[in-house]
């Protein structure tokens, strides 16, 4: 009986006194209380301002490509060699003498020799882009010709949606290609 009592008499009731002198507040008061986490935020009565997001980087590399001379390569997954003239661009004879990499489907403009990390899109948009032929390669010290492709060199593909790819040209004795998509990776 003793135990009995004990239990009946010490249990609250939810509108009951609690030890600092208020009441406890029903679930409808307690849902209607300020949040304390949204309180914890505020940084001397003010919410501190959300940082906006931005492009961690503006281009993502995805592919390195190897292109034999007279075959053509696709910019695109799964990046393929296919024929010379059966891919975004080609490695074969441009307007001259010397091989280009000539583009076959899209709008091409020559960047130069850049870092890829520093290139912009609004950069690109003041280039001159062309519809057809390609940047012509020549060897070092050729009296007629100019070399349009050294190592280093930038192009920058536009592709019928809108979107930009950039070749980035590794080495020209055998073709060699990076490759890179525009980034839409945000941070915050």
């Amino acid at each position: 009986m003793l135990l009995l009592s004990l239990f009946i008499l010490s249990c609250e009731k939810p509108n009951d006194l609690t030890p600092d002198g208020g009441a406890m507040p029903a679930m409808a008061g307690y849902a209607a209380t300020p949040n304390e986490s949204t309180a914890a935020m505020q940084v001397d009565g003010r919410t501190p301002k959300q940082i906006p997001p931005f492009l961690t980087v503006p281009w993502k590399y995805v592919h390195t490509a190897t292109v034999p001379l007279l075959k053509g390569l696709k910019l695109t997954s799964p990046f393929s060699i296919v024929d010379e003239h059966a891919g975004d661009i080609s490695w074969g004879v441009g307007s001259n003498c010397y091989y280009a990499i000539n583009t076959e489907s899209m709008h091409f403009a020559i960047a130069g020799i850049q870092d890829v990390s520093k290139l912009t899109k609004e950069y690109l948009a003041t280039l001159k882009f062309y519809t057809g032929g390609g940047a012509n390669w020549a060897p070092a010290g050729s009296a007629f010709w100019t070399n349009y492709i050294p190592v280093g060199t930038v192009l920058a593909y536009k592709t019928p949606g809108g979107k930009y790819i950039l070749v980035q040209v590794k080495s020209t004795d055998t073709l060699v290609l990076d490759i890179y998509y525009e980034n839409a990776l945000i941070s915050y």
